[in-house]
């Protein structure tokens, strides 16, 4: 499998537009690759959804290190959380064995972040478990919203996680709250250092140095990094000359065996 694929679950006209456009952008989906107006085989689903299938490249072993899903629900408004949560689980975990992803899946929902708690593990480990994929091979992203420091329900939720086996990333690390503060408070298992701070960082003196205080800390707690928006071959050269393997982005996904 290479570069980003599509998977559409009977998905509103607007969701399905705005997940094209970011696929489309410096990736060539081929027709082969993308399934539109259907569920996988023996879907239950009652949530429209669309998923992109988004590779995080380890760039020194040159293979995909793993699969992220990013998911858009189209929500009734009167859906139930469990409705939604159960539909999203089961929908992406068919979807990902439906195109044959083999890696670890890192899972990013927005909409449910680090509040979704016993609910979402629940969930995931039932989809799982009927897909008979292990609970070691998830990963569950968290975006910087809810990582807010001393936040009770957000420390409950990522010690659900943990005790089912998932592996936890913060997302997009270095915007909003996502902070040093962070890494103290929560100690994730990956962070995923956002474009922001990666783009440009080959010719950029301040982003380098920013990006090697993460790195220092990152080694001091064992926490394991991933470069996201990686475009250009300057950015993979500064990256891996400081140790930085797992990369992604549109450059990054030419960057592997397939």
């Amino acid at each position: 499998m290479s570069g980003i694929l599509a998977f559409v679950s009977d998905a509103r006209t607007d969701i399905l537009a705005r997940e094209r456009g970011r696929i489309c952008v410096g990736a060539t989906v081929s027709e082969a690759e993308t399934i539109t107006g259907c569920a996988a085989p023996g879907s239950l689903m009652r949530t429209p959804c669309a998923w992109a299938f988004d590779p995080i490249v380890d760039v020194a072993a040159r293979r995909v290190y793993a699969q992220e899903a990013l998911v858009r629900l189209a929500v009734d408004p009167g859906a139930s959380l469990a409705s939604v949560v159960d539909d999203w689980a089961q929908g992406v975990i068919q979807a990902a064995r439906y195109l044959g992803v083999a890696t670890r899946l890192a899972i990013d929902l927005p909409q449910i972040g680090a509040h979704g708690g016993a609910r979402v593990v629940e969930a995931l480990l039932d989809a799982a478990q009927r897909a008979d994929l292990p609970a070691e091979r998830l990963i569950f992203e968290i975006p910087y919203e809810g990582w807010v420091p001393g936040q009770a329900v957000a420390r409950k939720a990522l010690a659900d996680y943990r005790t089912a086996g998932f592996a936890v990333a913060l997302d997009h690390f270095g915007v909003g709250y996502a902070g040093l503060g962070v890494l103290a408070d929560f100690h994730p298992d990956i962070i995923k250092i956002d474009a922001s701070l990666v783009c440009g960082i080959g010719e950029s003196r301040s982003k380098q140095a920013v990006v090697k205080g993460v790195l220092s800390v990152a080694r001091d707690f064992h926490i394991e990094l991933v470069a996201m928006g990686v475009e250009g071959s300057c950015e993979v050269s500064w990256l891996q000359a400081q140790g930085v393997s797992f990369m992604q982005g549109c450059y990054a996904t030419t960057l592997y065996s397939a």
